[in-house]
């Protein structure tokens, strides 16, 4: 089988020259390509092979070679500020906090020789926008302050875990990790189900079950039927063996209106962390959870959502491998974020893994300061780089979650390349039933 070989840089002859020769020195295997004319200069293209790019990661002359490449905006001819020299990591979070704030910026990199200071990223601004810049940065600052901010402070413990109940096998499996999640955290656990009546309007929300006596015989059939649902749906959780759940944090609701408006309005009122829901319903009858309103609940809500597949046996979530499927994107430093505090306390090994097909070029800088930003901020985490290859992303996602016992993939719902891929009911359907594995759904603001 012939080699495969990616393109990891675009540089100057006697830059790439050069570094082909560490990358040697290293045991790396590299080759130079003639591209076209850059910006007037001749450039060549710099490629390894595919299993030695996470070797590249860890090269310190890479981020210098390849950040030139990177794109930046233009800002006009206004003179440009520099408001802050970050590491690449912060330089790329500041970025952002501007850009919120309605601040365009660029980055570009300040060289340095001495050995305690590694080469830090310049965010400059127009000079016009520079009085906002700094207030903007006094605030980042402030956030980041190492001796204000910790870990321990972002991976606060989950308070609240909502499970969208529709009495499938799915369902149940979200309702059993969840209260052993809960169990860990100490978080409250709501278990609601919503089911649809055509006769009265949706009920409002109490600590138990939910619904108004009515007079009409059909739709206090339809009530009825839900809760004896619940209560044995409640009492076959409760039997689960060695689950030996606290029923004192775990609160049941019965609520009548369209399942994705219920339980995202629920989801806020309890100020939920995260949503558990099962993949897929027992059938098409209005007020199931079938597959395609998990999708809708996960493209609604504006917090994490995990969507639980059939399970054939319960998952051990201490030092669960979860894989963090990345295209990336600046969102993924907030998106691991999100991750780690939702699971920090299991000892999580995470594997960063950049999915695409063979013809895919990966950003390899980008891939370098996601790595370094989480061995920064978490030291005591396994991380693990990795990328995932294939004609067919859920083919090639299922190939590799099997090999590593990865117990939830984790992805960003930013629209753009894997993502939107996957993002579609009929395929995230696929890669829920075809993996057997949880999925984890972030959003990218």
């Amino acid at each position: 089988m012939e080699t495969q070989f990616v393109t990891i840089a675009i540089l100057s002859r006697a830059k790439a020259e050069y570094f082909c020769e560490n990358l040697e020195k290293k045991g790396i295997l590299s080759e130079i390509e003639e591209t076209e004319t850059v910006k007037g200069e001749p450039k060549v293209v710099v490629k390894v092979r595919i299993k030695d790019v996470p070797n590249v990661f860890n090269i310190p002359e890479f981020l210098d070679f390849q950040f030139n490449i990177q794109q930046r905006k233009v800002l006009g001819e206004e003179r440009l500020i520099t408001v802050a020299s970050l590491s690449f990591a912060n330089a790329h979070m500041f970025k952002g906090a501007l850009e919120i704030s309605g601040i365009e910026c660029i980055l570009t990199e300040l060289h340095t020789i001495l050995p305690e200071f590694p080469n830090l990223i310049k965010v400059k601004v127009r000079e016009s926008d520079l009085e906002k810049s700094l207030e903007v940065y006094l605030r980042f600052k402030e956030r980041y302050r190492k001796d204000e901010f910790s870990v321990v402070d972002a991976l606060a413990d989950v308070a609240n875990i909502l499970v969208a109940v529709d009495f499938s096998e799915e369902s149940k499996s979200a309702a059993i990790h969840a209260i052993m999640q809960a169990k860990i955290t100490g978080a409250k656990v709501h278990l609601v189900h919503v089911y649809y009546s055509s006769f009265v309007p949706p009920a409002s929300f109490s600590e138990s079950f939910n619904y108004e006596i009515t007079n009409d015989k059909e739709t206090r059939e339809i009530e009825m039927e839900a809760e004896n649902k619940m209560s044995a749906f409640f009492a076959e959780i409760m039997d689960t063996p060695g689950l030996n759940p606290n029923s004192a944090v775990i609160t049941k609701y019965l609520l009548r209106g369209m399942p994705e408006d219920e339980i995202l309005a629920l989801a806020a009122l309890k100020s939920v962390d995260i949503i558990y829901i099962g993949a897929k319903g027992l059938g098409n009858s209005i007020g199931l959870h079938t597959g395609r309103t998990a999708v809708r609940i996960a493209e609604m809500a504006k917090i994490p959502v995990i969507a639980f597949p059939k399970l054939n046996k319960q998952i051990e979530f201490e030092e669960i491998s979860i894989l963090y499927a990345t295209d990336c994107k600046e969102t993924d430093f907030l998106a691991i974020r999100k991750l780690m505090r939702l699971f920090w306390q299991y000892n999580p090994k995470v594997y960063l893994a950049y999915v695409g097909n063979e013809e895919t070029t990966i950003d390899a800088v980008f891939m370098n300061a996601l790595q370094a930003h989480f061995k920064t901020e978490y030291p005591e985490y396994q991380l693990f780089i990795t990328q995932i290859l294939g004609t067919n992303s859920v083919d090639a996602l299922h190939n590799y979650a099997s090999e590593h016992q990865i117990g939830i993939i984790a992805i960003n719902t930013h629209k753009a390349d894997l993502i939107s891929k996957l993002f579609v009911p009929d395929v995230l359907n696929s890669l829920l039933h075809q993996c057997h594995i949880p999925l984890l759904i972030f959003h990218a603001k």
